[in-house]
């Protein structure tokens, strides 16, 4: 279940990476808003992940609940950070046209 567990997470924190390198080629402009500001709080997440992946690693499972859970309540901290943001780019679009 542990191996299961790491790779689930190594598969999806690549995934988490290759979508920020496809939004840095294909959206210039969103970009920045996704890593400054209320973007950054991402980071934290991340290494509420990696810190849960390393824990299922050493076996330590009860920790790794916690941190894990602690990940989850960091994206749910950071997606009214990114709403805002890309609310502001449409409504600025919107308001040109």
């Amino acid at each position: 279940m542990a191996q299961r567990t790491l790779g689930a997470g190594v598969v999806v924190g690549g995934e988490a990476v290759a979508g920020l390198v496809v939004v840095r080629l294909d959206a210039r402009r969103l970009y920045p808003g996704l890593v400054t500001g209320d973007g950054v709080r991402p980071d934290r997440v991340d290494r509420g992940g990696l810190a849960t992946l390393v824990l299922v690693w050493l076996r330590r499972f009860e920790l790794a609940r916690y941190s894990a859970a602690l990940a989850v309540a960091g994206v749910a901290d950071v997606l009214p950070g990114r709403a805002r943001r890309l609310q502001a780019l449409y409504l600025r679009r919107w308001l040109r046209e």
